[in-house]
């Protein structure tokens, strides 16, 4: 969606671009780096730990979805904040959110990078770099050219948890389901599933 004059947004994306790039944003760190990293903290407890954030995040979802109804205007958590505590407040959370999302790439482009090490032998960190300026560019394109690819790597990635599911519900008939697995189901300590 691109910015008019006014400042009010204007309509240039579908519902599943916009659906591929929400989605995209999150699956792919969310359910291919972070389950590894957290089960090798807290184990099975892993699980638990991603209902506990899942519930908390609803709420959050849920207030960004009834601003974005109410308030349609370029800006995002800027232009809320800025609207509701003054433009200094505004400008902090704008910054906020640009930071976190560079951080947030550079984690997926790692991330990324360290999945594609096992295909092509090659040093991880100098791919990483590639593909964050490939990123850029498409970027750069524009919006559509962004949420066009986003859609085509959303349904690359919808694929591939697929098979995954189907693999391991296959492997499970077969094997059975061990309870061992979850022994012990919280690790010593067990606060790890609140960190």
């Amino acid at each position: 969606m691109g910015a008019g004059g006014n400042g009010r947004l204007t309509r240039s994306l579908a519902l599943r671009h916009v659906f591929a790039l929400s989605m995209g944003a999150m699956v792919p760190s969310g359910l291919f780096l972070l389950p590894g990293l957290a089960a090798s903290k807290v184990g099975p407890a892993a699980v638990l730990a991603y209902l506990i954030a899942g519930a908390l995040a609803i709420p959050a979802m849920l207030s960004v979805a009834e601003l974005s109804t109410a308030l349609p205007k370029a800006g995002g958590v800027y232009y809320f904040l800025e609207r509701a505590l003054g433009p200094s407040v505004g400008t902090i959370a704008g910054f906020g959110t640009w930071l976190s999302l560079v951080l947030k790439d550079a984690f997926a482009m790692v991330g990324m990078s360290a999945y594609l090490v096992l295909v092509v032998d090659i040093d991880s960190r100098p791919l990483a770099v590639v593909l964050i300026g490939l990123f850029m560019v498409v970027n750069i394109a524009g919006s559509k050219a962004s949420a066009s690819l986003q859609l085509w790597l959303v349904v690359l990635i919808v694929a591939i948890m697929g098979w995954f599911i189907a693999d391991g519900l296959f492997e499970t008939s077969e094997r059975g389901f061990g309870e061992g697995n979850l022994d012990p189901f919280f690790t010593p300590g067990g606060s790890g599933v609140f960190a």
